[in-house]
């Protein structure tokens, strides 16, 4: 099978041991341009997550693997344009949530709530990512701190959970969570309005 990297063709064995060697072939070409893997194109399917396996479980039949890379910065940038337009989705249906906790839950209620919780896991290993990275927007340090303060109202969510508190937990959603995702939601648009990524529709 071939990797085309960069303008460049590698040649690898289809066996599982050259998983490894693509990928740290991978990581070279990339760190020298300062650019990261965006995602990988495998026989024309677009791939952006759980490489590896993928290609294990397709290791016999594959032909040619793509890696797509991208300058660190421009990849930030599309990964805060996915969370800003998770957010414009996700704090409105946020606010009925919050309703239907004061008045009582249902099983989709709280259905909605692990995918709230699932999205907030999301945004936090988004910043987790960028946090490790090479490359910061000039307003990072409101990232930090807005994170670290709705992890630390999960915790306390947990307990009103525990305690079946359902007006506890929508207090806790309406006058913590939901003010740090909207100011949240408002610093992304800012970082991405300084990068110029932002596509303007007439």
């Amino acid at each position: 099978m071939k990797l085309l990297i960069n303008n460049q063709i590698i040649e690898f064995e289809n066996k599982e041991s050259s998983v490894d060697l693509i990928f740290k072939n991978i990581d070279e070409v990339s760190s020298k341009d300062n650019k990261a893997l965006s995602h990988l194109v495998v026989d024309g399917v677009e791939i952006y997550n759980d490489y590896e396996d993928y290609i294990s479980e397709h290791m016999a039949s594959i032909e040619v693997i793509e890696a797509v890379i991208k300058p660190v910065n421009e990849l930030v940038m599309d990964l805060f344009l996915s969370a800003e337009d998770y957010l414009k989705r996700a704090l409105p249906e946020l606010k009925i949530l919050i309703g239907e906790f004061y008045q009582g839950p249902s099983n989709t209620t709280w259905k909605k709530f692990n995918d709230l919780l699932s999205g907030i896991d999301w945004i936090h290993n988004l910043i987790a990512i960028v946090d490790g990275g090479s490359y910061k927007p000039l307003n990072w340090d409101k990232y930090l701190i807005i994170i670290t303060t709705v992890q630390e109202e999960l915790k306390k969510m947990e307990d009103a959970i525990c305690n079946s508190d359902n007006i506890l937990l929508a207090d806790i959603l309406r006058y913590e969570i939901f003010p740090q995702l909207e100011e949240l939601k408002q610093v992304i648009g800012t970082t991405i309005d300084q990068g110029g990524k932002r596509v303007h529709v007439n």
